[in-house]
């Protein structure tokens, strides 16, 4: 069966590290986190050293970006993947809610996210650095606390 049709509504945390999963796990479980309620107690997700790249990393950003989509979520681990800039920056776009003053959302998809963890992830350059970062402090004018990225 697809990740996406088993909600699991009173999960609170998510542990898959060290599972291989990969770019197409990824997006099956953003498929299901996308589904409206179907974690709507998840406050960790994690999924370091599983070989995700950016098509992983995308389809997890796109997934927060639903509405609804783990309304609880606090701190979402992907270090040691294979994720790169374009991921980072997929990322970026989820978090902020302004992007070079213009409103990108009017409240920040997971507004209850504090903590990203992207170490050990080579391929993110000063590039994705600087997205992320312009990322957690563009959450509603300061209306949304910043969101820590963890980069080593």
């Amino acid at each position: 069966a697809d990740a996406g049709s088993m909600p699991l509504p009173n999960l609170r945390e998510l542990h898959l590290g060290r599972c291989e999963l990969g770019d197409k796990a990824a997006a099956a479980i953003g498929r299901a986190i996308a589904t409206p309620g179907s974690f709507a107690e998840l406050t960790l997700l994690s999924l370091g050293q599983n070989k995700i790249g950016d098509e992983g990393c995308d389809s997890l950003a796109e997934a927060l970006a639903a509405n609804g989509a783990a309304p609880k979520l606090v701190g979402l681990y992907l270090g040691r993947n294979q994720i790169a800039d374009g991921g980072a920056r997929a990322l970026a776009s989820t978090l902020a809610t302004t992007k070079n003053g213009i409103a990108l959302h009017a409240v920040p998809c997971v507004p209850s996210l504090r903590q990203v963890h992207l170490f050990g992830n080579p391929g993110i350059t000063a590039v994705g650095r600087a997205a992320m970062d312009g990322a957690s402090t563009a959450r509603g004018g300061g209306k949304y606390p910043a969101v820590t990225v963890d980069f080593e």
